[in-house]
């Protein structure tokens, strides 16, 4: 089905190439940019014929999120004429430089666009959304929204701010039908690393002596990487993914990663139980019923000594694909701290449907088929509804 869908910082990267892939999939693209008769004149032209010369539904509109005003006059104009479906809040900045030599006009900076801006377009769109009782905000973060990063100090605080917000508001907004979820795409070849923004203060710059040439080295390294043309840092495939989750049915997941994540697809297959967790003790505090009927599945594992290792990189093989599947929201691996051959599998799932469905897959069946063998005793299957009285205390 056809959606409305607005995406921040247009003009270039990654939400240049998601405005004309969600555009040849049918949707009804707004393209938004700063100074569409300026500096951003010739590529507002080529998106604009581009789409013209193909059939395809794109408008190019004036919006600049570090000004309210801007924001709130292009949404509401948007919004007399059709109902904004999809958020896509791309526009960001990617700082790189030794962090104490940024001024603190530099972080304001930063922390204006990269999450103060998506404040400003939530918050102009989200009314309309709630009212609709319809919505979906997609938000651009990064592997650092997860990670620590030397030289990127700012540019992480600002995804980790950004992350927050995001997933505080997909359980606030939950009750509306509208959905907020993260993208985190790896590195990937976009013209942020060109030229990223470079501390001023030069004095404090000097005074860390040669471990000042670091982000330097680290900016060519990766303009070498990218150079090469490798398919799996091409911003295309963040634009493809976008597309699949705006396409997608039914709940989606609150994170997407995409490309090398170094690791931050771990730090969330372990994180999501403890937040979802918190999350099912929270709401109540806070007067409000939780309306979810996720399945969750606990499997006590225990292998036969000579066969841990195989049967420890079969089960880790398969959580990558799994978390991929639809219906799945975690699916995690976890060994016994005693070292008995025993490991831990939890898992949750939109419903016993979605369950099934992950039974059926190939790569699992192949599992399962060695599971016999591998077992020093039956495995125990815990099943339990997430809206159940008793899961925290299983869980």
């Amino acid at each position: 089905m056809s959606k409305n869908i607005l995406i921040t910082g247009a003009s270039r990267g990654i939400g240049y190439l998601t405005a004309k892939t969600l555009a040849k999939g049918g949707h009804h693209v707004i393209a938004s940019m700063r100074d569409i008769k300026g500096h951003n004149a010739a590529i507002a032209t080529e998106l604009a014929g581009w789409a013209a010369e193909h059939g395809h539904s794109l408008e190019v509109v004036e919006l600049d999120v570090t000004s309210e005003d801007s924001v709130d006059s292009a949404i509401q104009a948007l919004e007399e004429r059709l109902d904004i479906d999809v958020l896509i809040n791309n526009a960001g900045i990617m700082p790189c430089g030794i962090t104490e030599a940024y001024t603190p006009e530099q972080v304001s900076a930063c922390l204006d666009v990269n999450v103060v801006g998506v404040a400003r377009t939530c918050r102009a769109v989200l009314p309309h959304m709630r009212e609709r009782k319809s919505g979906l905000l997609i938000h651009i973060s990064s592997s650092s929204g997860r990670l620590a990063m030397p030289f990127f100090g700012l540019y992480c605080a600002s995804k980790w701010a950004l992350e927050a917000m995001a997933e505080s508001m997909h359980y606030e907004l939950a009750s509306f039908g509208v959905e907020s979820i993260i993208v985190e795409p790896g590195g990937h070849g976009t013209d942020l690393i060109q030229s990223p923004p470079a501390p001023s203060d030069t004095r404090c710059i000097e005074s860390y002596g040669d471990i000042a040439k670091a982000p330097a080295n680290i900016v060519d390294m990766f303009q070498g990487v990218f150079a090469q043309g490798d398919k799996s840092t091409d911003a295309q495939n963040v634009a493809d993914q976008l597309a699949e989750l705006v396409d997608m049915e039914g709940e989606r997941p609150i994170r997407t990663t995409v490309g090398h994540n170094m690791g931050v697809d771990q730090i969330n297959t372990r994180v999501a139980p403890v937040q979802a967790e918190f999350i099912r003790s929270f709401l109540p505090m806070a007067g409000i019923e939780a309306q979810d009927n996720r399945l969750f599945v606990s499997a006590t594992i225990t292998l036969k000594p000579e066969y841990y290792d195989e049967g420890l990189a079969a089960l880790e093989s398969i959580i990558p694909q799994t978390l991929n599947e639809p219906g799945c929201h975690v699916f995690t691996l976890m060994k016994n701290k005693e070292g008995n051959g025993t490991l831990h599998l939890f898992e949750c799932f939109e419903d016993e449907q979605a369950l099934m469905l992950h039974y059926e897959q190939d790569y699992t069946k192949a599992v399962f088929a060695q599971y016999e063998e591998w077992l020093e005793k039956p495995v125990e299957v815990t099943k339990m509804l997430a809206s159940s009285s008793v899961t925290s205390a299983q869980f």
